[in-house]
């Protein structure tokens, strides 16, 4: 048993490498979906020399916005080992993600090689506005309106759009009271437990949807796809235990922390953002986590 593991591993193991030896260029960075946190772009590569030989390599930067691609910078090289590195570009962007990205077009003059690297982007965290923490006010009671009413004061209150939302927080879920919501179409609130601060959306990435109106709640997770040219996002039903409330003028949705897969601490920081008629902070961009604000758990 022990013989045939080995000869197993050994043959996946060549496989891999037969696979890397078919790739004329196989890059280490940029790679597929990676979040750059600063503004140059640089490549490294390892070279298939018998499938380069001497041949230069040809690399184009490129940015795509609402499907279309734009040039950003073009060089080449000439390889004098088995790897490269090499610098592409400084960016002038400090967000890109969401449905736009970037991409690497890597070509073998004189030869058919040739390949790309998509998508990445960018998430300057210094320089996208993000504001301060919000805490996340820790209370004993239990997660009904009735027995927050003596916990919760307005200064606790932030301003969502035209309404108004104080986050609470206990060892089982996490809280969001609204008021002053009924003039609102809808508010969304943006989750990520990984507080991964990426360029794109993530199975990870929750979103919760209430409509005053109709007084219903949406939960989301999306799966994300690259086709053609396009980064698209389908939405998925998350199934959950979240509960919404209404009592007069406010309301209580509460979110199992299970349903998030968050482990609640003090001083834990949670990606969050919150978007009504306008944006929880201003430059916040829904399908881009990097943007969102946090909450710290009080």
């Amino acid at each position: 048993m022990i013989k045939r593991v080995s000869i197993i591993a050994i043959g996946i193991v060549m496989c891999g490498l037969q696979a890397l030896m078919g790739q004329a260029i196989t890059f280490h960075s940029p790679v597929s979906w990676i979040t750059l946190r600063e503004s140059a772009v640089k490549t490294k590569a390892l070279i298939d020399t018998a499938e380069v030989k001497k041949n230069s390599i040809s690399l184009t930067l490129s940015k795509v916005v609402k499907g279309k691609k734009i040039k950003l910078a073009k060089t080449s090289l000439k390889p004098k080992d088995y790897s490269f590195e090499k610098d592409l570009a400084e960016l002038k962007e400090t967000v890109l993600g969401g449905e736009d990205y970037l991409m690497v077009d890597w070509a073998v003059k004189g030869t058919d090689k040739k390949g790309f690297i998509r998508p990445f982007g960018i998430v300057k965290l210094e320089n996208n506005g993000i504001a301060n923490p919000t805490a996340c006010k820790q209370v004993s009671q239990e997660m009904n309106l009735a027995a927050l009413a003596e916990v919760v004061k307005d200064e606790d209150f932030i301003a969502v759009g035209s309404g108004k939302m104080c986050p609470l927080w206990s060892e089982k879920a996490l809280g969001l009271v609204l008021k002053d919501v009924k003039d609102l179409e809808e508010i969304s609130f943006c989750i990520d437990g990984k507080n991964g601060k990426n360029a794109f959306l993530a199975f990870s990435d929750r979103e919760l949807v209430y409509y005053p109106k109709k007084d219903s709640l949406a939960t989301i997770y999306y799966d994300r796809s690259f086709t053609d040219k396009n980064i698209a996002y389908e939405a998925n039903d998350w199934k959950n235990e979240v509960t919404v409330t209404k009592e007069g003028e406010q309301c209580l949705i509460v979110i199992p922390w299970h349903d998030l897969a968050i482990k609640p601490t003090k001083d834990r920081i949670i990606g969050f953002a919150a978007f009504a008629d306008a944006a929880m902070p201003k430059t916040a961009q829904k399908k881009i986590p990097g943007t969102w604000g946090n909450i710290t758990l009080k």
